[in-house]
């Protein structure tokens, strides 16, 4: 600590806080030869209470910057460690990816889209839904109308959903968009899988840092 930067002006405050020291009570020793006693004591304490101060306000100081050098050492390791668990991350998202990847080749996949699209459409609010799907999914023979009075019991209301002729590039998954396009709702494999990362890594960062933020 006593090489650092904050060591030195640990150092340096105390040294000034001690010559400080010194000045005064050689004031009050000077000064003494010609009062009165009562009077040299009067000044004497004034000196010791002064000191003092000074040097709990130097201690203060010194406890401080001790105490952000620390707070930055600490934060400095937790952004490495969270740094590593984002290529952790990254990996097992990967991993994740290919097996959604692997998933739509599979017989589950359809009736994990249907559910998709019911979950979407529910929340983008009913009405007239246009959904968007990969080159692959647009070929399956979904159940839109058995989807739609699914939508519609849930919401109370009419739901119409079409399917686009336009589609996107994604693994998998749907997005719904409003007849007025003013609402839409993500749903594609790529943004479920994007969420729940953000998430992790919300979690990630409160558990490494949460006593640092208390502090």
């Amino acid at each position: 600590m006593s090489g650092s930067p904050a060591g030195k002006l640990v150092s340096k405050i105390l040294k000034d806080s001690d010559e400080q020291t010194k000045m005064i009570i050689d004031e009050a020793n000077v000064s003494s030869a010609g009062l009165r006693e009562e009077k040299v004591t009067e000044i004497k304490e004034k000196a010791e209470t002064n000191c003092e101060k000074i040097l709990n306000a130097a201690k203060l100081e010194a406890d401080n910057i001790i105490r952000r050098e620390t707070v930055n050492a600490k934060i400095k390791t937790r952004l490495k460690i969270l740094s590593q668990k984002r290529k952790l991350l990254d990996e097992v998202f990967k991993k994740a990816e290919q097996q959604f990847e692997s998933s739509t080749k599979q017989e589950i996949y359809g009736k994990m889209l249907s559910s998709l699209i019911i979950e979407a459409a529910t929340a983008a609010g009913g009405g007239n839904l246009e959904i968007f799907l990969n080159g692959s999914d647009v070929k399956r023979k979904l159940p839109v109308k058995e989807i739609s009075k699914t939508v519609s019991s849930e919401l109370g209301s009419d739901v119409n959903i079409v399917i686009s002729k336009k589609t996107i590039d994604v693994v998998g998954g749907v997005l719904v968009q409003t007849a007025d396009r003013k609402t839409k709702i993500d749903s594609t494999l790529e943004a479920i899988l994007e969420r729940s990362r953000k998430d992790l890594e919300l979690k990630i960062s409160e558990i490494l840092f949460k006593d640092l933020v208390r502090k």
